[in-house]
């Protein structure tokens, strides 16, 4: 008999890897992170997510992040300026 399910960790893990290495276009990966959500949303798996930065993500992508800009003392920094939203990674 085939299985009929599979494991949600399985499927995060997998999207994961796919927002971190691909070289689709940002819809692409929009579609990922939508179609992840729903499945952690309903299965009450949802436990957020985080920004990948510049080392996380392939040479000559943008990062979701640049963790390098994070300013503490209250002025507006640059950490989303020039960035791809879909590069994250979900917990």
């Amino acid at each position: 008999m085939a299985r009929k399910t599979i494991e949600v960790e399985a499927v995060r893990l997998q999207v994961n890897e796919m927002l971190r290495n691909s070289t689709c276009s940002p819809d692409t990966r929009r579609g990922m992170c939508s179609v992840l959500e729903d499945i952690l949303h309903r299965t009450g798996n949802y436990k957020g997510f985080q920004y990948l930065g510049a080392p996380e993500v392939p040479e000559g992508e943008k990062p979701g992040i640049h963790w390098d800009k994070l300013r503490n003392d209250g002025i507006p920094d640059e950490r989303f300026t020039d960035t791809d939203e879909t590069r994250v990674k979900y917990f």
